[in-house]
């Protein structure tokens, strides 16, 4: 069935599905803002975003200028790239004279369809729109409460509430839309009796459905995290959202103009702007000329070694397994620098168990979103020094309360602000997901399925039977203060969440004696000298930690050694790294470290996975000793020790779906902040633990901040780049692979993401197509 054969349900359903969900503050994880586009080609969707909501998704010409001044992009006459099917040679021959030229061409931005209050706003000179869009915003804030005040208003449907709210709420009607409350007692009493009473098919069509939700991106988006997975439960809120907006855009154009309905319809609007970006063809390529001169130079870094000099299998005393992310290499790259008897290992930083840690009541899924968790853990405070604080929370989190609760009861925490304030802590005060030696975590795993999950880490790993001596699982965390999208600089792979209660799992798993005695069982034999302990990697301090562990009396003394050597040594030399000319000694950078975690005012205590750009599955013979700029997620594929496929399908099927997501949202928040990002988070105002607004009120935002991807002088430190993703297998094996990953095989084809296969016996780089 075509577009056009849709029932008017099917084509808002259609539409519905196209909005990428938002995590809440407490699990805020990366998404790619235009998920439910990458059925069409990454150039398509830019085009058909612009016309409908007039904003780009591609980088401004005077961005491509700057990065052409400063040698960031191929030469387009010397260096060949791959151009898109549909333009031609001669108009990629012009694309230097245009880097090169002072002038901006104007473009032409015809919006297909505006609503009918924007048309309005555009004869009248009016803002109506802006301000209908924020009270949406304000009405789903107060039924989205979860605090106290609004509890007893909050359990009813978004569409019954609606109804209510605009009964009740005076703010339309002082703008002069009079009639409004009398029209809420006249509404239908259902969503299907609204929609089939304001929707005509025959004039309206899916472009102006999209064109009103986007009007509230962020509650839409909120909206439809909630069904997120639940497919079959319907759209529920996000359902009632958009037929809320259709019927204001119907009744409010109707008091504006004092017409029937029939009488003023949506209507394409031609609009000339001038805007300083460029032609979305032109920019285009440059953005795969950009992307050709970063793929460039991340060869030099690591294909350069004839291959017949890469290291053969080693036996090193220490395996550490971080996660992929990208913060991770450097200190990886730091801490094999210290000791060749040292080998580090690329994980998704869930370590392959699907949790979901129970606290307070609450649940959070500690695996990556695209999977459900299949196990509970239940934590406690004992566990986790963490106190229940009840009713304090609800006053925090409640939408009327949280400014008279600081009134009275922030000099409660006076002593604490004092230490704060003066420096008074120390790094150790810091809390790390450190779970205590008393508690057994694989408790919660049926025993059954123990084995199992051990073999599946084990295989993941790649590294066959060359189990080291010590072999740590090092999740990682970010401490920070005073930051609304915390949850943001936590692992994704975690679901926002440290990664530390997944590394203490993996290790208790493998070092369990009966599990071993069943992986025996099944040919899989871990060495009895093998002990796994666990840790986390801070990312904002640099310092690693270590979980106590009754485990480690029975480690080598020669390899723990080692271990404790590296990672003092490597944080040292990665904080060397990042502080670059501020403090020089050790303990003065360690200071200052902590004092950017704990600074209420510092709104960059860490970049984040700021200027990510590539994924690499391979060997780590393939990467050591290469200096990739903090900007690759490292992932350990060894293509001889998976035959079948399988862990090279759940690679692509999960970690590389997972970075697109993290790259896309980084590159979008950095094309288009106002839109896409969060803007500044000097203005950011909590809605519990919904999301952020700029300011008193409005839309959720979306995205990141501007301090996340912008530098303090306004120019991108994120360089927006389509994740360039290199796995090392034989190229048919991976286009056979990605034959049956309809996904992925989706963003390669349109160019969400560029592919390569690399040669294992070679530094031959082959480009996949589908």
């Amino acid at each position: 069935m075509s577009r056009s054969e849709l029932s008017p349900n099917e084509m808002l359903d259609s539409i519905l599905r196209q909005i990428a969900p938002l995590w809440g503050l407490n699990d805020f994880v990366a998404v790619n803002p235009f998920l439910g586009e990458t059925n069409q080609h990454f150039l398509d969707a830019a085009r058909e975003r612009k016309k409908i909501s007039g904003h780009s998704t591609l980088p401004s010409l005077p961005y491509f200028r700057r990065q052409w001044a400063q040698g960031n992009i191929s030469d387009p006459s010397r260096k060949r790239f791959h151009h898109d099917e549909r333009t031609s040679p001669a108009f990629s021959a012009n694309l230097r004279q245009l880097l090169e030229s002072d002038s901006i061409p104007s473009s032409t931005i015809a919006d297909e369809v505006r609503t009918l209050i924007e048309c309005y706003d555009q004869q009248a000179e009016t803002s109506f729109q802006w301000e209908i869009s924020r009270w949406v915003g304000k009405m789903c804030s107060a039924h989205q409460s979860e605090g106290i005040y609004w509890r007893a208003a909050s359990g009813s449907s978004l569409y019954t509430f609606f109804r209510k709210y605009l009964g009740e709420d005076r703010t339309l009607e002082i703008l002069g839309l009079r009639g409004l409350r009398r029209l809420a007692q006249t509404l239908p009493e259902s969503i299907e009796e609204a929609f089939k009473k304001y929707f005509n098919p025959k004039t309206e069509n899916q472009k102006y459905l999209k064109r009103l939700i986007l009007q509230v991106p962020g509650w839409g988006a909120h909206f439809r995290r909630l069904v997120w997975g639940k497919e079959d439960h319907g759209l529920n809120d996000l359902l009632d959202l958009a037929i809320i907006l259709l019927v204001l855009d119907k009744e409010i154009s109707k008091i504006l103009h004092n017409l029937q309905p029939r009488d003023y319809k949506p209507r394409p609007v031609g609009l000339v702007r001038e805007r300083d970006e460029g032609a979305e063809e032109e920019r285009y390529q440059l953005l795969s000329l950009t992307e050709a001169h970063y793929l460039e130079n991340l060869k030099s870094r690591f294909l350069q070694r004839r291959v017949d000099e890469i290291e053969s299998p080693r036996s090193p005393e220490v395996q550490a397994v971080f996660c992929i992310d990208v913060r991770s290499e450097p200190m990886r790259r730091a801490i094999e620098s210290y000791s060749s008897r040292i080998d580090t290992l690329g994980f998704a930083g869930f370590f392959g168990l699907p949790l979901a840690v129970v606290q307070d009541d609450e649940a959070s899924a500690r695996c990556p979103v695209l999977l459900n968790p299949q196990y509970e853990v239940a934590l406690n405070e004992r566990t986790t020094n963490v106190k229940r604080i009840g009713l304090r929370e609800e006053f925090k989190k409640s939408g009327s309360t949280p400014l008279s609760y600081v009134e009275y009861c922030g000099w409660m925490f006076g002593v604490e602000i004092f230490k704060d304030l003066v420096g008074a802590r120390s790094i150790e005060d810091v809390d790390h997901n450190t779970i205590l030696e008393s508690e057994s975590l694989i408790e919660f795993i049926p025993k059954l399925e123990r084995a199992p999950l051990a073999a599946q880490i084990l295989k993941n790993l790649s590294v066959g039977e060359q189990l080291a001596p010590i072999v740590v699982f090092l999740g990682h965390s970010s401490s920070h203060a005073n930051h609304a999208h915390y949850a943001g600089l936590q692992c994704g792979a975690c679901g926002g969440h440290g990664g530390g209660i997944n590394a203490r799992m993996a290790a208790e798993l493998l070092n369990d004696r009966n599990v071993r005695e069943e992986l025996a069982t099944i040919g899989i034999r871990v060495p009895d000298s093998t002990v796994f302990l666990s840790g986390v990697h801070d990312t904002t301090l640099e310092k690693i930690y270590l979980h106590p562990s009754l485990a480690s009396t029975n480690a080598s003394p020669q390899a723990m050694d080692v271990l404790k050597g590296a990672l003092e040594q490597a944080s040292e030399k990665v904080r060397q790294e990042r502080s670059k000319s501020e403090p020089t000694s050790s303990k003065g950078r360690s200071k200052l470290f902590l004092r950017r975690s704990r600074d209420w005012s510092e709104t960059r205590p860490e970049w984040g996975l700021a200027r990510n750009a590539a994924f690499v599955a391979a060997r780590r013979s393939r990467t050591r000793e290469a200096d990739l700029e903090g900007r690759v997620f490292l992932h350990e594929y060894d293509s001889l020790q998976d035959p079948e496929g399988g862990v090279l399908s759940l690679i692509l099927s999960a970690p590389v779906i997972v970075a697109s997501w993290i790259n896309l949202q980084y590159y979008a928040s950095t094309v288009d902040n106002e839109k896409y990002g969060s803007g500044t988070k000097t203005l950011h105002n909590r809605v519990g633990t919904r999301g952020v607004v700029s300011g008193n009120g409005g839309d959720l935002r979306t995205g990141l901040s501007e301090q996340s991807v912008f530098t303090a002088q306004g120019e991108p430190y994120h360089e927006p780049l389509r994740l360039q993703v290199i796995v090392e297998a034989p190229l048919e094996k991976l286009t056979n692979t990605l034959a049956n990953l309809e996904n992925v095989s989706m963003l390669v084809k349109n160019e969400w993401i560029k592919l390569f296969a690399l040669e294992r016996d070679s530094n031959i780089l082959h480009r996949v197509s589908v």
